[in-house]
């Protein structure tokens, strides 16, 4: 229930006025949960947070959209093709390079980047994949961003190749 109301905040506060957010999560939350506790509280001032982080401007401004619908096809090292299909939390597409971002509302995150689980590598890694096709010649970075704290983790290139190259 908890990453439903973060994601569902995500994905609608960044559109209205600075000013109206917090009136509007209230809103969103006693609409998902019928009332809001201390703990939505805090859970709001955090995603206020993330909205509010300068380093992830780009997420949040007018060339992002959230919940995006990614679809593709991607050729393995072993030459088999497999499609790909997900819905990326945030992307962000500038003139110089393009975003991908996915929320993680679990337990605590991992130390750095490097630590991030080969499940959530590998499926951003395949997002990238796919918006590659669409932005290129832009590259296209790829963020974890846990919403605890918050914490966010660009994850390296080099990481992301390995995840598509290593047996599923």
């Amino acid at each position: 229930a908890r990453g439903r109301v973060v994601h569902s905040l995500l994905e609608k506060l960044p559109a209205l006025d600075a000013q109206l957010r917090r009136a509007a999560a209230h809103a969103i939350v006693q609409k998902l949960q019928r009332h809001v506790s201390p703990s939505d509280e805090a859970l709001i001032s955090s995603v206020m947070n993330i909205i509010d982080r300068p380093d992830l401007a780009m997420l949040f401004g007018p060339q992002a959209r959230a919940e995006v619908t990614i679809t593709g096809r991607w050729t393995a090292p072993d030459g088999t093709a497999h499609d790909i299909f997900g819905i990326a939390d945030r992307v962000a597409v500038m003139a110089d390079v393009a975003w991908v971002a996915d929320f993680k509302t679990g337990p605590a995150p991992p130390r750095s980047a490097k630590d991030t689980s080969a499940g959530i590598v590998r499926q951003l890694a395949l997002y990238q994949a796919a918006l590659r096709a669409i932005v290129a010649p832009r590259p296209v970075r790829c963020l974890v961003i846990w919403t605890e704290g918050p914490v966010v983790h660009e994850l390296h290139q080099a990481q992301l190749n390995a995840a598509l190259d290593a047996p599923e």
